[in-house]
């Protein structure tokens, strides 16, 4: 499972202002979904939030436990690098793991179907008019 990492606007900001331009980190913060709830969330593989909490431990430690969870949460069932960024890609990456599951019924693959359905709710919630 993907760490699923929401953080305040302002903490969003500073990290991203902190993050390399040319790392993947950059581009996760950079196309992070703003909530209703007015966070951001970002979607992002296990090795990009390892950089976020190194970035925040330097220039914005609040940010720390919303990080921590959010890579506590992924477990020891993370399964690599996200493969989703559009609304488009995260159906039919959800679409995927749903045939994977009914031939393996592997229940990490349930975990991560959840953690998109969650960012595909919030993307569609950011998307009203």
């Amino acid at each position: 499972m993907k760490p699923l990492v929401e953080l305040s606007i302002e903490h969003h900001e500073l990290l991203l202002k902190y993050a390399n331009e040319s790392s993947p980190l950059y581009f996760r913060l950079k196309n992070a979904v703003k909530t209703e709830a007015n966070t951001i969330a970002v979607l992002c593989d296990l090795e990009e939030a390892e950089m976020l909490r190194s970035v925040a431990q330097h220039f914005c430690p609040n940010a720390l436990p919303q990080i921590e969870k959010a890579i506590r949460l992924a477990g020891p069932g993370y399964d690599g690098p996200p493969t989703v960024a559009t609304r488009e890609e995260i159906e039919q990456k959800m679409d995927d793991l749903a045939q994977k599951y009914i031939e393996t019924h592997d229940h990490r693959i349930i975990k991560e179907l959840y953690s998109l359905s969650l960012v595909l709710e919030k993307m569609k919630t950011v998307e009203k008019p």
